[in-house]
């Protein structure tokens, strides 16, 4: 998928899902364009056949939960801005894997480069036609999904923040105390 595609989508889904009512509409322009900051590795003229240095969970996933994770402990040590930063860092988290299961429908990823160069696609998946001549599920719009449903658990991110904070209790702890309420 192309890069404005990405920015454009990162943010429909959040306005979708209202959270430019939580967030000032430049939160979720500043989160989108970081979420396509991995196509870099397209603008720096690198192969797109063979090796996106960017996109990988390495990048994509991990790098922003080390950062919300220091964001947490910044907050922890009541520095100001600590709680918005960790909002920042799961929105683009969100943002970033949607990315990256949306790139998987169109060509391979390797998903754990550079520690291996195996390669993970989606785009192979057979899709049943129920009506012959015409396109009912395409791949594109199989991309759109899973990249919605990646996004979704952006409405979540500001209430598990709340209920760590409230409940001061481990992450992991808040986390399934928060999904056990909520379900």
């Amino acid at each position: 998928m192309d890069s404005l595609f990405h920015f454009i989508f990162s943010i429909i889904a959040a306005l979708a899902v209202d959270l430019h009512k939580k967030h000032k509409l430049p939160f979720v322009i500043f989160a989108a364009s970081f979420a396509v900051a991995i196509d870099f590795d397209h603008f720096l003229g690198w192969d797109p056949s063979y090796i996106k240095p960017l996109h990988n969970i390495w990048v994509a996933f991990f790098l922003p939960l080390l950062l919300f994770y220091l964001a947490y402990h910044y907050e922890r040590n009541k520095k100001p801005y600590g709680i918005e930063a960790q909002k920042f860092f799961l929105v683009l988290l969100a943002m970033l894997t949607g990315h990256l299961v949306a790139d998987m429908f169109y060509g391979d990823i390797r998903l754990l480069y550079p520690l291996t160069n195996a390669a993970y696609s989606f785009s192979d998946l057979p899709i049943p036609q129920p009506i012959e001549k015409y396109d009912f599920v395409t791949t594109q719009g199989v991309a759109l999904l899973f990249y919605s449903l990646i996004l979704l658990p952006i409405l979540f991110a500001e209430e598990f923040i709340k209920w760590h904070e409230e409940k001061h209790e481990s992450m992991r702890k808040s986390l399934s105390d928060m999904m056990r309420e909520l379900f």
